[in-house]
């Protein structure tokens, strides 16, 4: 079969944040199951439109152009209302709606030459709402990750979040053949949501590829590490307070912060950054140096190899998580994880047999940690083993339940 995967998130053109990474997987793991994959996909500010080729995927980064085209006149209408009228507050939703009609059009003259069986796409960017509507023949599967309306629970409020978020629902409810969600909790909330679509959501877990994390360095315990954006609702600010606690009483203790900068914390009634939150702490120099504060490493392969030199502590402590990359990866990696029970990835670890879990809060997560330094070295090896296993077996790109998931999606719909 022919599959389209349709997303303006797809690397290296774009981040490696969460969607961006699945959509990478997905292609690879359809091109595995001996389909062949187009992408579709925005190629970035500045940059030029190109096609290329890897084995049975083939990626063509799109940019936003004039042509000639009623669609177009109309469409450049309707936007420049929008963007006179809503410029500052609704920014996002004006690319969302770029990034739609461009992608129909680019589709529309795709199709003419090359036959397309199924599309794959995410909800976040209500992606190929067009393009549903025009090829109803054409099924839609829609990947669920995160909804926006979610997230927002952890921001301040804009109104742009706010439409995206009900533009997401409107768009869950209205084009999808079928919905894939990440984690059971996400399955049920889209089941919660549109009762009468209850079995058109099915829940198959996120993966990646665990031979690009293997090898790393020896285990350090006293090597704190978090990877993610620099946000309160990832819980970064309970990461700090937790090390703090520790790094008194060991003054061996260091940690990184590795990621993207955000103004998401509530401080004296405004949000500030993570940098500046920091700042406000106020901490004697014998803890301030042992703090870290990387920036978001945009190269892939930098990037794990940066993570393999630090593997010690993965802390995770996320407020909410739909079903992070980065907990699997890690694990992968050989870290010892410690993630909140609260979150969808609750459901991957086992306490004190392949990770380690706390209740959200800085107490919970400090009192985790320092178990984890009493430890022996061959409990801590045994964990890690287990978590290294417990990727293989159930959230790799060659785990045969998922495999078999998705072969089973291609030959009902």
């Amino acid at each position: 079969m022919n599959l389209a995967i349709i997303s303006p998130e797809f690397p290296p053109a774009t981040n490696w944040g969460g969607i961006a990474t699945f959509n990478e997987n997905l292609a690879e793991l359809i091109s595995n199951l001996g389909h062949k994959v187009k992408v579709i996909t925005y190629a970035g500010d500045g940059a030029k439109a190109s096609i290329t080729k890897k084995g049975n995927v083939e990626i063509h980064s799109i940019k936003f152009e004039k042509e000639r085209s009623w669609e177009f006149l109309i469409f450049r209408f309707l936007r420049f209302l929008l963007t006179i009228l809503f410029k500052d507050i609704l920014a996002d939703t004006i690319f969302m709606l770029d990034w739609n009609f461009y992608s129909y059009r680019y589709f529309k003259r795709l199709i003419l030459t090359q036959k397309i069986d199924i599309i794959h796409t995410d909800s976040y960017h209500r992606s190929a709402i067009i393009i549903r509507w025009k090829y109803r023949d054409i099924p839609l599967v829609t990947h669920l990750q995160g909804p926006e309306s979610l997230l927002n629970r952890y921001q301040a409020f804009s109104l742009n979040s706010y439409i995206k978020g009900e533009l997401e629902k409107i768009y869950l409810s209205t084009c999808p053949t079928l919905v894939v969600a990440c984690s059971e909790q996400l399955r049920d909330w889209f089941r919660r949501l549109n009762p009468k679509k209850w079995g058109s959501a099915l829940y198959i877990p996120n993966f990646i590829n665990v031979r690009f994390f293997e090898n790393p360095t020896e285990l350090n315990i006293n090597r704190l590490v978090y990877l993610g954006r620099l946000e309160f609702r990832k819980g970064v600010d309970l990461a700090l307070d937790a090390f703090i606690k520790l790094a008194r009483a060991n003054k061996y203790q260091k940690i990184w912060f590795i990621g993207e900068m955000t103004d998401t914390f509530p401080y004296g009634g405004k949000y500030i950054s993570f940098s500046t939150l920091l700042k406000n702490k106020r901490l004697a120099p014998e803890i301030k140096r042992r703090i870290t504060i990387v920036p978001e490493i945009t190269n892939r392969q930098i990037m794990v190899k940066t993570l393999k030199k630090l593997r010690g502590v993965a802390v995770l402590p996320s407020r909410y998580e739909p079903f992070g990359f980065t907990l699997i990866e890690m694990m992968a990696m050989g870290y010892v994880v410690v993630n909140m029970r609260s979150d969808a990835n609750s459901q991957i670890i086992k306490d004190s047999v392949n990770g380690f879990t706390a209740d959200v809060g800085a107490e919970s997560l400090s009192i985790t940690l320092q178990k984890i330094i009493e430890c022996s070295p061959a409990k801590l090896k045994t964990i890690t083993i287990q978590a290294v296993d417990t990727v293989k077996k159930h959230y790799d790109i060659k785990c045969t339940q998922i495999l078999n998931a998705y072969r089973k999606i291609y030959s009902s719909i």
